[in-house]
């Protein structure tokens, strides 16, 4: 997770926040805050092996920055991902710019991460008497050393293993070209939405800018056989350049692996509160496309129940919070907005220590108002459930609700003392969360029919 460090300076302490963070696991799985990368991982064993050593903090500084530079793009990934969940609320139009901004950025970071793996793919992928001869600080030089024409066969310099990296120029060439029209050319993103998912292409501005003076774009400029400019799924496009580059430093560890005769230990992974986005980036898929001649399409109204909780909740990090994309809470509260016929007219913020401990959510269905009361667990000990039946009661009386339940997602166990028999009808525990939903769904609605 990323942390707080505590600084002192002239006498005052202020407070620093580590955007990025190389921590050291050992006999564990990772968490969803955790991500592996390999050849930081291999170099900090590296390091670890010979802290005196000559080469120790060329190969710290190569982990740290390459680990930086991801922890960079999972935030502005984050930050993509949120932007196109919340689209079908027409009022975040202004958001363009900001998704503009942040797509520049990212591409920019992509190609970064290119020159700092560049570093380690020259130490070790030739002789040290060569090492000066060849260009380390930039992937590009590196290619265009490699192309020369007049000296032909270059790449034999390098040690075999290392000898894939001519596999990846065409990938780095498309990606160059991106950066360079954005920096270098005065190109920005022009980005559309449709109120589904994000789409792209550059525009040089200044020419844009004139061809306006000029009367507009004309209809071939757009003709689908060959558009003069052709619009590409923004978030699939940036999974696919984050992945290969995510497969070239997987190869070179595999690289140096093998030439060191050495195997990672795997204990050193890239930890921070914005890492999910970048598991979120890599299982992306592509929403369906909208389909206006059917308002009330399943898919439509997902993504509309989806943006009012992306909305509620602010921001990405605290939609992770709340499950988003795939914890057990947000596929809870995704299926049962399906069943009710209008959104919540109440959401509390969810209150966290650890695990969830409380969010409530009321409903309107048939004139009746009905609550929610998530939270994780249940415990069975007869005290803490005969307060919590008061805190229900109190719960409805603020709703004014008609109905309400607690549903959680296991039960707990005292270690001492009394275990409570069974659990009242006003509390659902269930461990799938489809289930979950579509049984209180059906509980409270069966009480309010009974009641009718």
């Amino acid at each position: 997770m990323n942390f707080t460090i505590l600084h002192r300076l002239g006498g005052k302490h202020f407070m620093a926040y580590a955007l990025a963070s190389l921590i050291e696991i050992k006999n564990r799985d990772i968490t969803g805050h955790e991500f592996h990368l390999p050849l930081c991982d291999l170099l900090q064993d590296l390091v670890k092996q010979d802290i005196d050593g000559p080469d120790a903090l060329k190969f710290s500084e190569i982990a740290h920055s390459l680990a930086h530079d991801v922890l960079n793009v999972a935030v502005l990934a984050g930050r993509l991902l949120w932007y196109e969940g919340v689209t079908p609320n027409t009022t975040r139009s202004p958001d363009l710019v900001a998704i503009a901004v942040d797509t520049e950025s990212y591409l920019v970071l992509l190609r970064t991460a290119y020159d700092i793996i560049t570093k380690a793919i020259v130490h070790f992928g030739v002789e040290a008497r060569n090492r000066g001869q060849i260009p380390s600080d930039s992937f590009n030089s590196l290619k265009s050393w490699i192309e020369n024409k007049k000296y032909p066969g270059r790449i034999n310099k390098f040690h075999e293993p290392f000898r894939f990296i001519v596999d990846h120029f065409d990938l780095f060439e498309k990606l160059k070209d991106l950066r360079d029209r954005i920096i270098h050319q005065g190109h920005r993103p022009i980005i559309y939405t449709e109120r589904v998912r994000f789409e792209f292409f550059l525009a040089p501005t200044g020419v844009v800018e004139l061809q306006w003076l000029h009367g507009g774009y004309k209809q071939e400029d757009h003709r689908e056989d060959k558009p003069r400019f052709k619009r590409v799924p923004l978030l699939s496009f940036l999974r696919e350049h984050t992945s290969f580059v995510l497969e070239l430093i997987n190869q070179l560890c595999q690289a140096i692996e093998k030439q060191q005769s050495i195997h990672r230990s795997g204990n050193h992974v890239l930890s921070g509160v914005y890492v999910p986005a970048l598991h979120h980036l890599l299982a992306y898929k592509e929403p369906p496309e909208r389909n206006d001649s059917n308002p009330n399409q399943p898919e439509r109204l997902r993504r509309g129940i989806a943006a009012l909780f992306l909305l509620k909740a602010g921001d990405y990090l605290s939609a992770v919070e709340r499950g988003y994309p795939d914890g057990f809470w947000w596929r809870f509260v995704m299926r049962i907005c399906e069943m009710f016929t209008d959104p919540p007219t109440y959401m509390s913020r969810p209150k966290f220590a650890g695990v969830l401990i409380g969010w409530e959510i009321v409903f309107k269905e048939n004139e009746k108002n009905i609550a929610l009361f998530l939270r994780n667990n249940v415990f069975m000990e007869a005290n803490w459930l005969s307060g919590e039946v008061e805190n229900l009661d109190r719960l409805a009386e603020r709703a004014k609700a008609d109905r309400i339940v607690l549903v959680a997602k296991e039960k707990k166990y005292p270690t001492n003392g009394p275990i409570a028999e069974d659990l009242s009808e006003r509390f659902l525990v269930e461990a799938d969360p489809i289930i979950a939903a579509e049984k209180a769904y059906e509980i409270l609605n069966q009480s309010i029919a009974d009641e009718a």
